[in-house]
């Protein structure tokens, strides 16, 4: 058993003594809610043949007396070692496995293994096909029931809590060792207590694929887009590499974890599998690749978690063609957009817009959570992203509002305590917009106020834009941000009198 301690505050902070005293004492909970203090017939000696209950007890603490026997005790600990008669720790895991969640014997997972190093054709298929190292298969106790092969989870505190079962030509692969096992976990759960520095995979078999060549990794045993908020603790102050499969699903769910962990980590990088076949794994890379290879194709290039990838990821580059009335509805907010329209008037002066900026930690020195900052370095440029939904924020402000901004829209953490170097400027104009005129829309005449990033826009002219559609910072009001345009002919200029 590990981390006795932090099990025994669990059991504290999960079970209720009330639950204990009644189920082996055989009292309905109800009667027991009544009041604090009870008292009942002893379990430890023969207390009817009197008649009358000696056993006094308390449904807060779990302390316990019995007034004729003397066995006492001051928690649901001491109660349960009398009770079953077994050690402390004993009592602390029979406890866990019938009130937490039902722990699988030790036996049953050496019984598998051991089915398991006997078949040589299962034995195989590990070490030639799934590429794993005989060591590995040995020490996390892989199993094989004569049909599927066993994978055996265990949590902080070595028990074990299910027992995977996997089989590679089944319609349903992975199954739970048996209805009600089947939760979110970490596996191999303990790396993340051993190691600093943390490859995240995607399943057990990558994860243990990486262990084979040396590196520290883990996964959870649900979906890519899964999370249990339950996990983001244990990470506190590890450097995660996260590397998830090579499609669409895994992008997401690479970002998700990330997202999480962001305020946790000390560092958070994303790697890719480096190879075109969509949904590319771990396991797909080391069958092409060595270790080497992969510290240098897959380590080496992975780049450091920018937040505001998370801030932006709700982008949908899908555009919908809208005109200037509808550009405005809700439906539309944060969507890429094109529209057309006429250019009726513009501010006198154009801003400057950052485009490219180099942020410096003045933390350097101190370590502190997830700085962005590469080894060796304190400082990174960024480019500053145009679609990027806070980009009203760096317009007409202050010096110290706008750092604030581009602070903010990279999520440098506070605690770089980051100061800010404008590498390269663009402009932003603000425009009036009026709809391409159109006879046959009488009625329908609107004025929209927009951004159009750049600074060759031209008024009393129309064309055809693509942006998005914003909330002011200040105000709320939905402004349009126009980042790219082509010129067009509206109906006026079409418009022509005809000699009767």
């Amino acid at each position: 058993m590990k981390n006795t301690k932090e099990l025994k505050k669990l059991l504290l902070d999960k079970i209720n003594p009330i639950e204990v005293f009644s189920k082996e004492l055989s009292v309905k909970k109800s009667d027991l809610e009544i009041t604090e203090e009870h008292v009942a017939f002893c379990p430890f000696h023969n207390d009817e043949e009197g008649g009358t209950p000696s056993f006094g007890f308390n449904i807060i603490t779990g302390k316990h007396n019995c007034f004729s026997c003397g066995a006492k005790g001051n928690n649901i600990f001491s109660f349960y070692e009398k009770f079953y008669n077994i050690g402390f720790k004993k009592a602390l895991k029979k406890m866990y496995s019938d009130y937490i969640r039902p722990i699988i014997p030790y036996s049953t997972v050496r019984e598998f293994n051991t089915t398991l190093l006997d078949s040589p054709k299962a034995l195989e298929y590990l070490t030639s096909t799934r590429l794993l190292s005989l060591e590995v298969v040995e020490s996390r106790m892989l199993g094989y029931d004569g049909s599927r092969i066993m994978i055996p989870m265990f949590n902080k505190f070595g028990f074990c809590i299910n027992i995977r079962k996997y089989d590679p030509d089944s319609s349903i692969k992975m199954l739970p060792f048996e209805k009600g096992y089947g939760t979110n976990l970490l596996y191999p759960n303990d790396n993340i207590y051993t190691s600093e520095t943390i490859v995240f995979c995607e399943g057990e078999f990558d994860a243990l694929v990486l262990e084979s060549n040396g590196f520290k990794s883990i996964t959870r045993t649900a979906g890519s887009k899964s999370w249990n908020k339950d996990f983001s603790n244990d990470f506190a102050g590890k450097n995660i590499i996260i590397c998830l499969d090579n499609d669409e699903a895994g992008k997401a769910g690479a970002v998700i974890v990330a997202n999480e962990l962001k305020d946790i980590c000390k560092s958070i990088k994303i790697a890719s599998i480096p190879i075109k076949k969509k949904g590319a794994d771990v396991t797909d890379f080391f069958t092409r690749y060595t270790k080497k290879d992969f510290i240098e194709k897959v380590i080496s290039a992975a780049e450091i978690f920018s937040k505001s990838a998370i801030k932006n990821s709700g982008f949908k580059k899908e555009e919908f063609n809208v005109s200037l009335l509808t550009a405005s509805e809700s439906k539309y907010y944060y969507k890429s957009i094109k529209l057309k329209a006429r250019v009726s008037g513009k501010e006198v002066l154009p801003y400057y817009l950052p485009k490219k900026v180099n942020i410096t930690c003045r933390n350097y020195e101190e370590e502190h959570i997830n700085c962005f900052c590469e080894p060796g370095k304190k400082d990174k440029s960024f480019n500053i992203d145009m679609w990027n939904k806070d980009v009203l924020k760096m317009i007409s402000c202050t010096d110290s509002q706008k750092d604030k901004a581009i602070l903010e829209s990279l999520e440098i953490p506070k605690s770089c305590k980051a100061s800010v170097e404008i590498l390269e400027q663009g402009n932003a104009e603000q425009v009036r917009l009026t709809p391409d005129v159109d006879f046959s829309d009488a009625g329908k005449f609107v004025a929209r106020r927009a951004f159009y990033l750049g600074h060759d826009i031209e008024t009393n002219k129309s064309y055809n834009f693509k942006g998005y559609s914003v909330p002011d910072p200040n105000t709320q009001q939905i402004v349009h941000i126009l980042v790219d345009k082509e010129e067009t002919v509206d109906s006026l200029e079409l418009f022509k009198i005809n000699k009767v």
